[in-house]
Formats: structure tokens, sequence, C-alpha cells
């Protein structure tokens, strides 16, 4: 089976956004969490194409697909759902992280 991310990456991903050490078999759960949600996220994307005889997958496929997985609805509506279910300094870290994206992008 492909794998959705590298376990260095997930390792260094994890490494930059936890603020605890961060053991082997964390990256190992990660990773294969990861395989695993992605596998039937792809599954129900696909059936929900195939539902409508088409032959390509698109991102309303995939964004239904994540609704009814359990992921974040990728609106801004949906992103914001999700912010308003975490912790003030939660909301502050993705605040800074908005600054920054920000500031990198503009043109």
């Amino acid at each position: 089976m492909p794998e959705i991310t590298r376990t260095s990456t997930a390792k260094k991903f994890l490494k930059e956004t936890s603020t605890i050490r961060v053991g082997a078999d964390a990256v190992d759960a990660l990773v294969n969490g990861l395989n695993d949600f992605t596998l039937e996220l792809v599954h129900k994307a696909d059936a929900l194409a195939q539902a409508e005889d088409r032959t390509t997958l698109m991102e309303r496929d995939i964004s239904t697909a994540m609704k009814s997985a359990g992921g974040i609805d990728p609106s801004p509506e949906g992103i914001f759902r999700a912010v308003e279910k975490m912790t003030p300094e939660e909301v502050g870290r993705i605040a800074l992280l908005i600054a920054e994206w920000v500031k990198s992008n503009r043109q």
C-alpha cells in the first residue's frame, strides 16, 4: 500500500509542533493513522465520483468524504467551527502561523 507521508516527515512535523518529546511509537502511530485515514477517504471519494458516473476524482469528492470521515470541512465556516473547539493558546498559535503565512505570501 502506498504511504501518504514518510516517517521522517511525520517525525519532523511532530517535533516542530509538539511542545514535549516525541517517542518513535508516536511517529509510527501518526504515519499508520494517516495512511489508514487517507485510504478510507480515497475510497469514499471514489465512490462519490462513481455514483455520479464520473471517472475523475474532484475536490468536491474529497471535501464530502472528509466531512463524512470526521475531517474538517475545508470551507472557512468549517475551519472556524474547528477553531471554536480549541483553547485560546491553540488559537494564538494558529493566528501566528496565519500571520507568518500572510507575510511570506505577500506579492
